[in-house]
């Protein structure tokens, strides 16, 4: 069936996921040289999927370890300018917010993660942020709630634990 359709593996990224997971998991036994013959095939033996070291080079677009209430009250300026206003804050979304986040809602609805409610008063507010030196993203701003959930007493900050004297420690002489 995938072959009939003829989809463009580099037109949608789970398609290519997929196609990795798929030839990784078969190819370990039942390898084929001549798998690579097919051009589509071609374009992706020759991305950065098999050039590691020039996949390092570059760092990847990843979040910050932080999370909701640890992040700098900076971060969540606009949202809270937004928020104190009399109107419902989602009908005061900047355009921009809204096609940043509405795709990404989408795709967590249509995977399950998320569905819709019969209520109108459910904890957290879907915002668009950006951190420093990243497009704006998805976020739950859950700061107004979270102290209604403790955390267990075994969970600490691991922004105290002091990696390089581990390191030190655990480090070759």
């Amino acid at each position: 069936m995938y072959a009939w359709l003829n989809p463009d593996p580099f037109a949608h990224r789970r398609v290519l996921k997929g196609f990795t997971y798929a030839y990784t998991a078969v190819n370990i036994f039942f390898p084929n040289p001549g798998f690579w013959d097919n051009p589509v095939r071609a374009r992706i033996k020759e991305s950065l999927l098999f050039k590691p070291s020039e996949r390092a080079r570059t760092y990847p677009d990843t979040r910050t370890f932080q999370s909701v209430n640890t992040m700098p009250s900076i971060f969540w300026t606009a949202w809270d300018k937004i928020k104190v206003r009399d109107r419902n804050p989602v009908d005061l979304y900047p355009a921009d917010w809204d096609l940043a986040i509405r795709p990404k809602i989408a795709s967590l609805y249509k995977a399950g993660v998320i569905e819709s409610i019969a209520c109108s008063d459910v904890p957290g507010q879907a915002v668009a942020a950006a951190e420093p030196g990243r497009a704006l993203d998805l976020y739950f701003d859950l700061r107004d709630v979270i102290s209604e959930f403790p955390a267990p007493p075994d969970f600490f900050d691991v922004r105290t634990i002091d990696l390089l004297s581990h390191a030190r420690r655990g480090a070759p002489r």
